[in-house]
């Protein structure tokens, strides 16, 4: 009779084992979830605010220039298509955000559109800065871009 005893003992203790390993399991994969969204968010937090350096310190060169070829010119855009009236050019930036010449993490890309408003030109520049690559765990609801500016000039 005694070692029935001792066996139920063993049985619930086994049972009680297995319950505590499935919930810290539970747990565990629950906690790693939201340590790698934490740090995702960490990362495009990151990207946003040196795109937002990047997008204003192209507004200001683009502002702050006699004409808007000398403005293209510092910037070292490569223009990828031209019109009469809308021009659009682009610029890459590897991971550590440096230039780059070809497409790599980030992508820069100016709008300009040029109206004539009595003898001066007017032109109105949207800067909008993408990731090329997704964020692991964040939804790509947003299509990768990062920061948006409007601005305009006259020239």
């Amino acid at each position: 009779m005694g070692n029935k005893i001792r066996s139920r003992k063993l049985n619930t203790t086994m049972l009680e084992i297995i319950c505590t390993l499935g919930i810290l399991v539970i747990v565990s994969v629950l906690l790693l979830k939201l340590f790698l969204g934490a740090n995702s968010l960490e990362m495009k937090a990151r990207d946003i605010s040196e795109a937002c350096i990047i997008s204003e310190s192209m507004a200001e060169t683009i502002k702050g220039s006699r004409s808007i070829e000398e403005a293209l010119k510092t910037l070292k855009v490569n223009q990828i298509q031209d019109n009469y009236t809308t021009s659009i050019y682009e610029r890459y930036y590897d991971a550590d955000w440096n230039p780059v010449k070809k497409k790599n993490r980030y992508r820069v890309t100016l709008t300009i559109e040029q109206q004539t408003v009595g003898e001066n030109n007017m032109y109105l520049i949207d800067i909008v800065v993408k990731s090329e690559k997704s964020y692991p765990i964040i939804k790509k609801d947003d299509g990768h871009i990062l920061t948006t500016i409007q601005i305009s000039s006259y020239k």
